[in-house]
């Protein structure tokens, strides 16, 4: 009797931590360890065999060591601000410093002394002159008074930030696990084959992801689909679609369940709206101007770019030029380097490598826009009339069937 007593006390305390899991960050491998000991007695040899594989890379008692931290940020609680306050009023720090509400009700109890108040926090308009600090029977300096004022309006702008911060990773938490992590304690425990289903689901959710174009893996692997294998029909399916609602589980629901279900998420995404409204910025329209008209080159920047202007006779037909041998030569010996790269680096853009140009072509193209190409372009065009549906022509470069 002892030790089914020592078994059960071991199996609810497996229970209680994977329950505790689910507001941080715990690794797989050591949630299927705990879901070993949860389900301890109660697992065929297959399913215990599974589980085993992963826990035995558990960091639990071991000298694992991972980069993963076991928890998401929390926010930083007002301990320093209550202790100064408790220090200048006098008043016993019987607060919990992590709890929004708590600070407040603190400053309230503190600030009776002063007669402030939460909702007169403005340093300008809400202070007591000495008149009205005579008449509330406040034996205070005017510096001191002020000490104690900034010090309730500290805790107060706190506490406000301690909540928005709270709410934050509470809206973090529901984006990468849905609402697992607001499953009561004694409905967790109550039903340990969906508990461990939502305790390890959630787990293989909150995995970092590696830095890859690839999409995240499926959290849904062999050990989930095993564990929701093992919830029958009596199973906490509610609890379930907490964190996987799926169609498979939502057939499981009633319409009730499932419309309270949607009003959760439903309630989420307008809260989500409300907290981005104020930062919302959305971006004015911009004014449609008309394209400036493209200036002429002048003769000098032409030549700069390497080109010189045609001098045209009139009655003279196109002018064929043919680059000299010696460019011909150097500009096809950086080709013939930059085939053999394509060739063993990029076969499909090397293929795709035109014959040359017609010189008639690139005369036509000189004539069409007045200006003499250098004898290298002349040369490359000559060795190869670009690439793909792209080639050099009349026009002079455009795309071409």
């Amino acid at each position: 009797m002892k030790h089914r007593t020592g078994s059960e006390r071991a199996r609810r305390d497996a229970l209680v931590e994977l329950h505790g899991s689910l507001d941080r960050r715990y690794r797989p491998e050591d949630v299927a360890e705990l879901v070993l000991q949860a389900l301890a007695g109660r697992l065929p040899g297959r399913e215990r065999l599974v589980l085993g594989r992963a826990a035995q890379h558990s960091s639990r008692g071991s000298a694992w060591f991972t980069s993963m931290s076991s928890d998401y940020a929390r926010p930083v609680g007002g301990s320093r601000q209550v202790a100064a306050a408790a220090r200048l009023f006098g008043v016993p720090a019987e607060v919990d410093p992590d709890d929004p509400e708590s600070l407040l009700a603190y400053a309230s109890t503190a600030g009776r002394t002063i007669t402030w108040a939460p909702d007169r926090t403005d340093f300008l308009a809400d202070r007591l002159d000495r008149e009205a600090r005579e008449a509330a029977g406040m034996d205070l300096s005017k510096r001191q008074y002020n000490r104690r004022f900034r010090m309730l309006r500290r805790i107060a702008a706190k506490a406000g930030t301690l909540d928005a911060e709270w709410d934050k990773r509470r809206l973090l938490l529901i984006g990468v696990t849905g609402f697992g992590a607001s499953v009561p304690l004694e409905r967790f425990v109550a039903d340990p084959d969906a508990a461990c289903f939502v305790a390890y689901s959630t787990a293989r959710r909150k995995l970092r992801r590696e830095f890859s174009l690839s999409g995240r893996d499926n959290p849904f692997d062999e050990i989930a689909e095993v564990l929701l294998r093992r919830c029958g029909d009596d199973a906490d399916w509610w609890m379930i679609a907490q964190v996987r609602p799926t169609p498979d589980v939502l057939g499981r629901l009633t319409d009730g369940e499932r419309g309270l279900l949607l009003g959760q998420w439903s309630a989420v995404m307008r809260h989500s709206a409300r907290l981005l409204g104020p930062r919302w910025r959305p971006s004015p329209t911009p004014t449609p101007t008309a394209e400036p008209t493209p200036e002429k080159p002048t003769a000098e920047e032409v030549r700069a770019g390497g080109c010189l202007p045609l001098r045209r006779t009139p009655g003279r037909t196109t002018r064929v030029r043919v680059p000299g041998p010696r460019v011909t030569a150097e500009v096809n010996a950086v080709w013939r380097r930059i085939e053999r790269w394509l060739a063993r680096k990029a076969p499909v853009t090397y293929k795709s490598l035109r014959p040359p140009a017609r010189p008639l072509d690139i005369a036509r193209s000189e004539a069409s826009i007045g200006l003499r190409f250098p004898d290298d372009l002349r040369a490359s065009l000559l060795r190869h009339d670009g690439a793909g549906s792209w080639r050099f022509g009349p026009a002079p470069f455009g795309a071409r069937g």
